[in-house]
């Protein structure tokens, strides 16, 4: 009865001991799992960047970075929210940050200031909402229309397209660009 009893106990913490290791594995298995798609994530994150951010050189004191906001770069970056809320079928985002040492840049008149050339076509921009407001760390999100008067899509799949930011920092123009089909 004794040797039973031991037999009992001993497939019992056999059991136990492999409950407790499968679970620890599956556990460590998810969180390799969830490590490796956070890795997926940045990784998609800092291609996207890439391919729709562009920078200037600091020219006149203000660096200015500007990101097309498409449909391909909010899902690399895994911005629902930004595909969910933001009209991206009728306009065409532009998410700009601009810094500088000195001077207020709330003041520069982004809106009236900024131009789309798409395929030597030029648009004037229907809206600018600011999501940061410091003085020298200003960003937000600048708005044009994505349709001609016809309702057609005015980004082709050949489209060169030209962001200019024009007399920023007595800087004349400056162009961010981008090509379709690159």
């Amino acid at each position: 009865m004794l040797k039973k009893s031991i037999l009992v106990f001993v497939v019992i913490a056999i059991l136990g001991t492999l409950v407790v290791g499968c679970s620890t594995l599956q556990d460590k298995t998810t969180e390799e799992q969830d490590e490796a798609k956070q890795n997926r994530q940045t990784q998609n994150s800092q291609e996207a960047k890439k391919t729709f951010s562009r920078s200037d050189n600091g020219e006149g004191g203000i660096q200015v970075e500007a990101t097309w906001g498409t449909k391909e770069y909010y899902e690399a970056t895994g911005d629902e929210q930004s595909i969910n809320s933001l009209d991206l079928d009728n306009k065409l985002i532009f998410e700009i940050s601009m810094s500088a040492h000195s001077g207020d840049l709330r003041t520069y008149p982004i809106s009236d200031s900024a131009e789309l050339v798409i395929d030597d076509m030029v648009f004037k921009a229907e809206e600018w909402e600011f999501l940061s407001k410091e003085i020298h760390h200003i960003s937000g999100v600048l708005t044009f229309s994505a349709k001609d008067e016809l309702g057609e899509s005015l980004v082709k799949d050949s489209s060169k397209i030209e962001l200019n930011l024009k007399d920023l920092g007595n800087v004349p123009n400056r162009y961010f660009k981008w090509t379709i089909g690159e």
